[in-house]
């Protein structure tokens, strides 16, 4: 799947940390980028939209993509499956110089295994405290859940180092986090 002009990036990091909104910033400021939308069995939270921000499916239909081998990875992540079609991948690795995909950390991991050239980056919270905040202000989790993916997220910080840049994205500093971003991939496409 790789060609010399694509530039392949996997925006990872726990839930909460800004993940997919530095994603859709990196494919403003990238010329001819765009976003690998993830297959995922999830409800739709209020304003996403089917084939913009997921590609939404039943739960069936997933596991049917998943014995015909139509995905390159996938995951289960708090009881929703989530995962990345193969022909769409390759195809837009095709069609755009840059191709960004914003995956939970296994997705990241199996990604980075299988495609060497990949670069990934894990986008983490100020503080564990900072992103519990952020979780519980999206109002899509209870105290529960909000717990459990507190756990995970310490679990997935532990592993910020086996990717390629960590970036902090400080809260109310967006746009720092994205300069920097922009930066490492920069200097990682010079090589």
């Amino acid at each position: 799947m790789e060609t010399k002009k694509n530039i392949f990036i996997v925006i990872t990091g726990p839930s909460g940390a800004g993940k997919t909104t530095i994603a859709a910033e990196l494919i403003k400021r990238l010329p001819n980028a765009a976003r690998l939308i993830t297959t995922t069995t999830r409800e739709r939270r209020p304003g996403e939209q089917n084939g913009i921000d997921y590609i939404f499916v039943s739960t069936d239909s997933f596991e049917e993509m998943i014995a015909n081998g139509e995905l390159f990875e996938y995951a289960e992540v708090y009881g929703n499956y989530y995962g990345s079609q193969k022909e769409t991948l390759k195809r837009m690795l095709a069609d755009y110089e840059t191709v960004i995909s914003v995956v939970d950390v296994a997705g990241a991991r199996t990604i980075k295994e299988k495609l060497p050239f990949v670069i990934t980056i894990f986008i983490a919270p100020e503080s564990i405290d900072e992103l519990a905040e952020r979780i519980k202000h999206r109002g899509d989790t209870d105290e529960q859940e909000t717990e459990r993916r507190m756990r995970t997220a310490r679990a997935e910080m532990a592993t910020a180092n086996i990717f390629d840049a960590t970036i902090v994205n400080k809260s109310g500093k967006l746009n720092e986090a994205v300069l920097q971003t922009l930066g490492y991939i920069q200097d990682k496409v010079r090589e």
